[in-house]
């Protein structure tokens, strides 16, 4: 049986924001990665052939263009929400929180950005980091940086969370944005995998859609 003790520990021990049917097709795939029934699949950057011009990639899920003369920078945050896994096994874009932060850190050191622009489309993911990152968000606000979230698709839970984060920044002036498609922010403290039943919070009720191990 194959394992990744960490992705098992972040899984089925820690709390979730995610889409319920989301979560369930993601434990669907662990589960049956670690039982041997699904064959790896790469989900590295994209080829050179693949790529969409002018796009730099850090991952799977997250890719940024810059514009050096107008200081407008779109930073592209595709998949589910997770920090420090490995490019996942069997299934979706991750979108590394870890990278993701680094990224942010280094465009508001570089002097040259004025405006980030959060282009969002996620079902969610792991509480792991979330709060940090949506912290650091606000600092870039703070500094001076408009900050604009943006969703042309699915903004949902821990995405929803991330794209909101900058609202804080209008009482100082600047301005945020989250379009098209978005979805409440409930949280999954633990899976019935570790004895617990899952909760929504947002409406109270149990979810049967969390995975027995």
């Amino acid at each position: 049986m194959k394992q990744l003790p960490h992705f098992s520990s972040l899984f089925y021990n820690q709390p979730w924001n995610i889409l319920p049917a989301q979560h369930a097709e993601l434990g669907n795939l662990y589960q049956n990665y670690i039982h041997g029934r699904l064959a790896p699949m790469e989900t590295s950057p994209p080829r050179e052939s693949e790529r969409a011009p002018g796009l730099t990639y850090l991952s799977s899920g997250i890719s940024y263009q810059m514009d050096a003369a107008s200081g407008i920078v779109i930073v592209s945050a595709q998949g589910v929400i997770v920090k420090r896994v490995p490019e996942m096994l069997c299934g979706p874009s991750l979108v590394d929180l870890a990278k993701l932060d680094g990224l942010l850190s280094e465009l508001a050191a570089s002097g040259v950005l004025r405006t980030l622009v959060l282009d969002l489309d996620s079902p969610g993911g792991s509480v792991t980091g979330l709060l940090e990152t949506a912290a650091l968000i606000r600092e870039v606000a703070a500094s001076g940086v408009r900050v604009v979230s943006y969703a042309d698709g699915l903004c949902a839970s821990a995405g929803y969370y991330l794209a909101v984060a900058a609202l804080l920044s209008r009482a100082r002036g600047y301005s945020t944005r989250a379009i098209h498609s978005c979805a409440s922010s409930g949280c999954v403290p633990r899976s019935r995998a570790c004895g617990f039943p899952a909760k929504n919070s947002t409406r109270g009720k149990i979810a049967p859609w969390c995975l027995a191990s």
